[in-house]
C-alpha cells in the first residue's frame, strides 16, 4: 500500500484591535486567519511516516503511574515516576520501512510504596548493587533497532528480547523460580514504564485513507507495563497548525492475563477496564510525533490465588520532541 503526504503550510495571524464599547471591525489579519482555517477545514490529507534519512530525533519521556490496592481491607499504593531521554537514528531499509536505531542517553526512575522511597539512575548501573539501577544500565548500553512501517506500524523490535536474556544469563540453569522473577520485573517496570512506554507511543498508526479536519479513524494495540490491556482508540483530526497536526485520541481498556512470573502461579486473571485519553501532534512532512500526552484511568479486580483483589490504576504519560 502506497502512503503519501501533503505538505501544506498554514500560516495563522492573531490581533486583537477591539475597543471597549465600540463595534470591532476585522482587520486584513483577522481576515486571513478566518479564511485559512475555513480552507484547512476542507482540504484532505494523506499522512505516511517520511523522516529524514539518517537524521536524530530526540525525546524525552515522563511516565507517571499510581497504582491502588486492596488487599484483605488493608489499603496499598505505589507511585512510579519514570524518565528517559531517547534517541532515534532513522536508516531506510530495502522494502521502504524505517530502521530506527535506539539509544538511551537518559534513565531514571523513582518509586514510592509503602512510605518508603527509592530512586534509580542508569548511570550507576555499572557498579550499583541495586537490582533496578543494574536493568537500567543494561538497557543503556544496549542497541535496540525498532522496524516500522510507512503507516506508524512496529513491525519488528530487534535487540530487546536479548536484554532479558542478558538479565537472566546470570542465575544458575536450575533457578527456573528466580529467572522468571527477574525477567517478570524487568517486563512490568523497565519494558512496560521506559522501553515499551516510549516507543509505542512515538509513533501514531495512521489511517489509510485520506482525512481532513473533524475525521476520524480506529485502530487497536496492547499496552505493556505492570497491568498489560488491549486499547481499542479513536484517533480524531482536530486541525493542521504550521505543517503540525493536532489529533486527539479516546480509548476503552480492557484487561489481559497477567503472567505472575511464577510457573506454579499460572496467569494472573484481570478484570480491569477503563479510558484513555491523548492529544497528539505530529509534523505532517516528517510524519514524526511533536508531542503526545495520554492519560489513563482504570480500575477492576485483579484474581491471584483465588481472591479478587481490587484495584485501581492511574497513568499520565508525556513525550517531547527535543531540539
Amino acid at each position: 500500500m502506497k502512503y503519501f503526504c501533503s505538505l501544506i503550510t498554514i500560516i495563522f495571524f492573531f490581533s486583537c484591535n477591539s475597543t471597549p464599547g465600540t463595534p470591532h471591525t476585522a482587520s486584513p489579519r483577522d481576515t486571513a486567519f478566518r479564511q485559512n482555517k475555513e480552507e484547512n477545514a476542507g482540504k484532505a490529507y494523506k499522512f505516511r511516516l517520511d523522516p529524514v534519512d539518517r537524521a536524530t530525533y530526540r525525546y524525552a519521556l515522563n511516565n507517571n503511574s499510581e497504582i491502588t490496592m486492596n488487599v484483605n481491607g488493608n489499603e496499598t499504593s505505589s507511585i512510579n515516576n519514570a524518565e528517559a531521554v531517547t534517541s532515534y537514528t532513522v536508516n531506510r531499509d530495502s522494502s521502504g520501512d524505517f530502521i530506527f536505531n535506539i539509544r538511551y542517553d537518559k534513565i531514571k526512575i523513582h518509586t514510592q510504596k509503602g512510605g518508603v522511597e527509592t530512586n534509580a539512575d542508569a548511570d550507576n548501573g555499572a557498579l550499583s548493587a541495586n537490582p533496578v539501577e543494574k536493568m537500567l544500565g543494561i538497557l543503556k548500553q544496549s542497541a535496540i533497532t525498532a522496524i516500522v512501517g510507512l503507516n506508524g506500524e512496529i513491525k519488528e523490535i530487534k535487540g530487546y528480547k536479548e536484554l532479558g536474556d542478558k538479565l537472566t544469563g546470570g542465575f544458575a540453569a536450575n533457578d527456573v523460580y528466580a529467572k522468571n522473577a527477574a525477567r517478570s520485573q524487568w517486563e512490568k517496570l523497565i519494558g512496560g514504564n521506559i522501553f515499551r512506554g516510549g516507543v509505542d507511543k512515538l509513533f501514531t498508526v495512521l489511517p489509510d485513507s485520506t482525512i481532513k479536519p473533524g475525521d476520524s479513524w480506529t485502530a487497536t494495540a496492547t499496552q505493556a507495563g505492570e497491568f498489560p490491556v488491549n486499547i481499542k482508540s479513536t484517533y480524531t483530526l482536530k486541525e493542521i497548525r504550521n505543517d503540525v497536526a493536532v489529533i486527539r485520541s479516546v480509548g476503552d481498556i480492557t484487561s489481559i492475563d497477567i503472567p505472575s512470573g511464577a510457573p506454579e502461579l499460572g496467569n494472573i486473571k484481570g478484570n480491569i477496564k477503563g479510558k484513555q485519553k491523548g492529544t497528539v501532534t505530529l509534523n505532517i512532512k516528517t510524519g514524526m510525533i511533536v508531542s503526545n500526552d495520554i492519560t489513563t484511568g482504570m480500575e477492576g479486580t485483579i484474581q491471584t490465588m483465588g481472591v479478587d483483589v481490587p484495584v485501581s490504576i492511574q497513568n499520565v504519560v508525556k513525550i517531547r520532541q527535543l531540539k
